[in-house]
């Protein structure tokens, strides 16, 4: 005969805390405990500050952000299968770059669209294939990178901005529809496209 808690079927304090703790998904719990440190964050500012949760700032907010949310959901995919790549910053100049002076140069909005792209994936491709060629840690081929673009871009610019583009390319990032910006409505589109196949492709079945 078995005596003690296991005779009853009782389980004892610690060991019931010890299950409940053992049960909860640490993944799901740092989720909440980020969205609870910004929505905490967010109070603290509206509490000083009276405007910062206004429409107008939230949007100003938001759309300042756009770059670096699209940056984010690069890395996020990179972060997934255990990469990184650091050269992100200096790919998104090098694209804006390459954008602006096709732009004017009289290319199509939608071709020059797809020729930075494809720029932008041609440095992918470079920091992959060094990585898998060379056996060496993504870190330092994309930090070369990295350093290798803020050179090309200042010798294509010559340290000047680039302006005078056309309307209908400032239109993404300038102009709304149905009252919410395009840069946005881009983001929210590759959010659900990227987050969506990413985290689809590698959950557990």
């Amino acid at each position: 005969m078995q005596h003690g808690n296991f005779s009853s079927g009782v389980l004892s304090p610690a060991t019931r805390r010890r299950s409940w703790f053992a049960s909860l998904d640490v993944g799901r719990m740092q989720q909440i405990a980020l969205i609870a440190a910004c929505v905490l964050l967010g109070l603290v500012m509206q509490l000083y500050f009276p405007r910062f949760l206004s429409g107008r700032n939230v949007e100003v907010m938001l759309t300042n952000f756009v770059s670096e949310g699209i940056m984010a959901l690069g890395m996020t995919v990179i972060m997934i299968t255990g990469g990184i790549d650091i050269s992100v910053a200096a790919t998104l100049q090098f694209s804006a770059i390459v954008a602006a002076m096709l732009l004017k140069a009289g290319v199509p909005v939608p071709a020059a669209i797809l020729l930075t792209l494809i720029a932008a994936a041609v440095v992918g491709l470079i920091n992959g294939t060094l990585t898998n060629l060379f056996k060496v840690h993504p870190f330092i081929i994309t930090m070369a990178t990295l350093l290798t673009l803020r050179g090309v871009d200042l010798v294509i610019t010559k340290g000047t901005s680039i302006s005078g583009l056309p309307e209908s390319f400032t239109f993404i990032g300038q102009e709304s529809i149905l009252g919410i910006r395009v840069s946005l409505l881009i983001f929210a589109l590759l959010a659900v496209v990227v987050l969506g196949t990413a985290f689809g492709s590698f959950r557990a079945p």
